[in-house]
């Protein structure tokens, strides 16, 4: 039996992070799918329509149209996807961000790396936790 592919969906309105994290995966778990989606507005219309669930889904908090908490909160209003884990990668090191994330169901939550050498640790870590 053929295992099921490992799916991250990073949810990122900067396109160098995206790239970035992209990277860092691919060069820890070359069979890894990354979806990416630009706002957190895409979020529930995509899971809607995906034939199956990410295995995991980063989460950033500062975006334009609907910020990751916001996401989060519509994201564990929903039943069906309470089951999938949610990690926040972003920026902001608020200590009232990384507690508000906690208290609506987010798994872990990091600050983004400065070096790219970090990031692709971050992304070892998330792979041993999540995509074992």
């Amino acid at each position: 039996m053929a295992s099921r592919s490992k799916v991250i969906w990073v949810v990122d309105d900067d396109p160098e992070d995206q790239f970035l994290l992209q990277r860092a995966f691919n060069s820890i778990k070359p069979t890894v799918i990354i979806h990416l989606l630009d706002d957190g507005d895409e979020v529930i219309p995509a899971l809607e329509s995906s034939p199956m669930f990410p295995t995991l889904i980063i989460l950033d908090i500062n975006m334009v149209r609907m910020n990751g908490l916001e996401t989060l909160t519509a994201l564990r209003e929903f039943v069906q996807f309470r089951v999938i884990p949610i990690v926040m990668l972003t920026t902001s090191n608020n200590q009232r961000d990384q507690f508000l994330s906690q208290q609506l169901g987010a798994k872990s939550y990091y600050t983004k790396p400065f070096h790219f050498d970090e990031l692709v640790e971050l992304a070892n870590q998330l792979t041993i936790q999540w995509l074992a």
